[in-house]
């Protein structure tokens, strides 16, 4: 599989020279939001295609909402840590000091299974 980046301006845009095709077993958007409602940027730039991102958070941020969004609409399951999650839906995770690593796995309505590692490294300090 072959991704490309391109910066166009400010923005670093992902693009498929071969045209691939996405798993069924995949998210089309992943959402970052502290409790405040601050946007997080997780590191890539999300793309369906890459599993593993980085974010920042300041000691502030004591949760984060968490919004995966399914790339097919047949999906099975997704999973945040384990836990059942719902398509386009918002859940909350509370955060610890340091990193916390969040898996949201994706199972396809054949049964395959993409897991998308974030994790989420918080400024040590007060909740």
């Amino acid at each position: 599989m072959e991704l490309r980046q391109a910066n166009v301006g400010l923005a670093g845009l992902w693009y498929n020279p071969k045209n691939l095709v996405t798993d069924p077993a995949a998210l089309g958007f992943l959402k970052l939001q502290t409790g405040a409602g601050k946007n997080l940027v997780p590191r890539p730039v999300f793309s369906s295609f890459v599993t593993e991102y980085t974010a920042a958070l300041p000691a502030d941020a004591g949760r984060v909402e968490i919004t995966p969004t399914a790339y097919w609409p047949q999906h099975k399951a997704i999973t945040i840590n384990g836990q059942p999650a719902k398509s386009s839906t918002a859940s909350t995770v509370d955060l610890a000091d340091g990193a916390n690593k969040l898996e949201i796995a994706v199972t396809s309505e054949k049964g395959t299974v993409r897991t998308y590692t974030v994790v989420l490294t918080k400024a040590a300090g007060s909740n």
